[in-house]
């Protein structure tokens, strides 16, 4: 080789121990011997990131083929694992004195529990970081821990051969669960019913009533100890697993076994359902992984095996979507596997030790970790894997890729398709309804090849219009960006914000309060927008959310000024109606719409009447909390004009202002089921209370996880209810 001038000089101020350069960029990726990790530009010779800034001595460091990751390792033995230059890894709690066994996340993905050998149990608040609450649980060593539902209370599984359920606020001891005659190994909440499940080394497996603290059924499912138990999603079945090799299905709440699984050679350690309840996944101490078919009906032998780790597999769990199962093991990874192929897609954590423990947030986003050290690490899930985009098909219970709700069109025979992926006959139907072309365009399905392209140009649109701080000149464009945004990412923060502006201009506040509470679930890719911080924007929606929406604000004798103008700049009066103020919605609800792309068309929502808006809603809340089906490619939304079917309603005045349960900034938490719907849960008011309409009928109210009302709504009166 010939070198005729010299590129850059890049001066350090550590011992380089490695370094190498990107395949795909002009960049490289030094590792220090003081534990520095950074990449650099080759051509100018500036830092780009800086990954860590000190640690271990970096013993070697690379990219993958792609470039897009990097691959470091450590002299004692760790190896790390970074995403664009950025690690899944966020942050770590210490504090427990031995071994942390158990983890599990709070569902308002606010605070991280665990239990460790050290005999004491732990809260963490995820975003202050800090240890807000330690138990001292004595001779009850802690063998499982869950948070209960909707709740401020946990409940953790002893040596002692109890169940105690805690109080997370103050740490009583509210119940303790005698039962069992040995150390209990696993537990399991009921996801509707005040039901807990258990289950131990005597081989028994015990239903609980949290209520009255009594066992309501009992059974020695098992010949040898029982080492796993889970409720499935729906409540409708449990499954335990253990020592015996066996792993058995049971109904819910009749205890009537429904199958056996056999094929695991060692005892099974773990066991995962599937968010929609088809599949059944198990870990074992032989290090093998199976999947199994829970419908039409309960397969015998497994339809996939997950081969990859050398050692125990300690827990197992499914991603949010179901399209992916994470799992843990004594071979010191995790590892992220695509459920319909059965591939592994990634390593995503290497350590130095066995792993011990992991649990996944309710959103899905974070990853909770531990090993044999005193340690918690938290990590990100990973987002830009293609596998598991929502272009690739569902996975069904038989295994196979169900394409019916992706966002690919079949191929036609006809020319008529344009590449937009629209078919003739749904152009047609479309045309019936006056649209313009552009108007077509900007609802219609892009190609899944050019879906990533496509994504970033739109977002990168958006975020120009966003940065003029013109939404009269722009909205209509602006809104229609939002929409189509939505359909590929249903959790893009900046999409809802382009809404929530339109939403103000047309003085729609029936879907400005839609739209401020899915803001609420929903995330800013800093690295897409920078029209705004996510500081900025979490401002804007809070003080619409907190002064806007939140009566409290009024109630505590405050008057609402809303001051608005008209793109001439005249000055509007405006107020709020009752269903603009009253119509509240269930966090799963939101949630879902936030996490499932095109479960719900945000078209039909907008510029309603607000009587009609709320009988659209009640119907869309049971749709999607019932089936979370999301809407075919050629569903076209009703018109403005149609009329849904008539929604009686009563209205609930709530005040929890004296019940015992978690407060969060005065809002209280607390959960309601329609007799022969599901529980939906809520929050109140800052002042721990809350005015909201429902659906007339016969209703349920739980409280900290607690079973403590139930009520009939009558139509159009209203029911003042006060909880003690």
């Amino acid at each position: 080789w010939k070198v005729k001038k010299q590129r850059s000089k890049i001066n350090f101020e550590e011992a380089v121990s490695t370094i190498n350069i990107n395949p795909k960029l002009a960049e490289i990726v030094v590792g220090t011997a003081g534990g520095r990790l950074e990449t650099w530009s080759i051509t100018k010779g500036t830092l780009l990131h800086q990954i860590t800034e000190s640690g271990p001595l970096i013993s070697s460091a690379g990219y993958d083929r792609n470039g897009s990751r990097i691959i470091s390792a450590l002299e004692d033995g760790t190896v790390q694992i970074w995403e664009n230059g950025v690690s899944l890894h966020m942050k770590t709690f210490s504090g427990h004195e031995r071994i942390v066994e158990s983890l599990e996340f709070s569902q308002n993905n606010k605070f991280l529990i665990s239990s460790s050998s050290d005999k004491s149990v732990r809260i963490w608040d995820l975003k202050t970081n800090e240890n807000v609450h330690n138990f001292d649980v004595g001779n009850h060593r802690v063998q499982d821990l869950r948070f209960a539902p909707g709740s401020q209370q946990f409940a953790t599984a002893g040596t002692d051969s109890s169940v105690i359920i805690w109080d997370a606020k103050d740490g009583s001891r509210v119940r303790t669960l005698k039962f069992h005659k040995g150390k209990i190994n696993t537990i399991s909440y009921h996801p509707q019913d005040s039901v807990l499940l258990s289950a131990g080394s005597d081989r028994k497996w015990v239903l609980w009533d949290l209520v009255n603290g009594k066992s309501l059924l009992s059974h020695k499912g098992h010949t040898s100890q029982i080492l796993a138990a889970s409720f499935s999603p729906d409540g409708k079945r449990f499954a335990t697993a253990g020592s015996d090799l066996f792993i058995k299905i049971w109904q819910y709440p009749q205890g009537e076994e429904l199958g056996q699984l056999k094929g695991h050679k060692k005892p099974v350690r773990t066991l995962a359902f599937s968010p929609d309840g088809k599949l059944l996944a198990s870990g074992s101490q032989g290090n093998q992984i199976f999947l199994w078919r829970l419908e039409p009906e309960i397969s015998k032998t497994p339809f996939r095996k997950l081969d990859g780790h050398s050692d125990t597999v300690t827990q197992i769990f499914f991603s949010i979507s179901g399209k992916a199962l994470i799992s843990i093991s004594k071979d010191k990874t995790m590892r992220l596997w695509e459920v319909k192929s059965g591939n592994m897609l990634r390593i995503l954590h290497g350590d130095a030790t066995p792993l011990f423990a992991a649990a996944l947030s309710p959103d899905g986003k974070l990853i909770a970790l531990s090993n044999l050290t005193n340690d918690i690490t938290i990590l990100k899930f990973p987002t830009d894997i293609p596998e598991l985009q929502d272009d690739k098909g569902d996975v069904s219970a038989s295994g196979e890729i169900d394409n019916s709700a992706s966002l690919q069109t079949s191929e036609s025979d006809s020319d008529a398709s344009d590449k937009y992926g629209i078919e003739l006959e749904n152009l047609k139907e479309m045309e019936k309804l006056q649209m313009t072309a552009e108007e077509l365009r900007a609802y219609a399905v892009t190609e899944t090849e050019d879906l990533s392209t496509v994504q970033y140009d739109l977002q990168q649109r958006l975020n120009l219009l966003l940065k003029t701080k013109d939404t009269c000149l722009h909205a209509a464009e602006m809104e229609k960006l939002a929409l189509k945004i939505l359909v590929i990412v249903p959790d893009d923060l900046a999409a809802y914000h382009a809404l929530v502006k339109t939403s103000i201009l047309k003085q729609d506040f029936a879907t400005l309060s839609l739209f401020v509470s899915l803001g609420y679930f929903a995330e800013l890719d800093q690295e897409l927008y920078d029209y705004i911080s996510i500081l900025e924007v979490r401002n804007i929606f809070d003080n619409l959310r907190f002064e806007l929406f939140d009566q409290s604000f009024v109630r505590q004798g405050n008057k609402q000024k809303i001051k608005l103008e008209n793109c001439k700049g005249n000055p509007l009066s405006v107020s709020l109606s009752g269903i603009s103020w009253n119509l509240r919605y269930p966090v799963e609800f939101l949630k879902n719409i936030n996490s499932i792309p095109r479960l719900i068309d945000l078209r039909e929502y907008m510029n309603l009447p607000q009587k009609e808006f709320q009988d659209r809603m009640f119907a869309e809340i049971e749709r999607i909390l019932g089936s979370k089906t999301p809407h075919s490619i050629s569903y076209f939304p009703k018109t403005p004009e149609e009329r849904s079917e008539k929604v009686p309603v009563g209205i609930l005045n709530l005040n929890l202002e004296k019940a015992q349960t978690w407060k969060d900034d005065g809002m209280a938490s607390f959960s309601l089921r329609k007799l022969g719907g599901q529980w939906q849960s809520y929050q109140t008011d800052r002042d721990n209370r809350i005015v909201m309409h429902l659906p007339a009928g016969s209703y349920s109210l739980k409280v900290a996880g607690v079973l403590r009302k139930t009520f009939f709504l009558i139509d159009g009166t209203q029911l003042d209810l006060s909880i003690d």
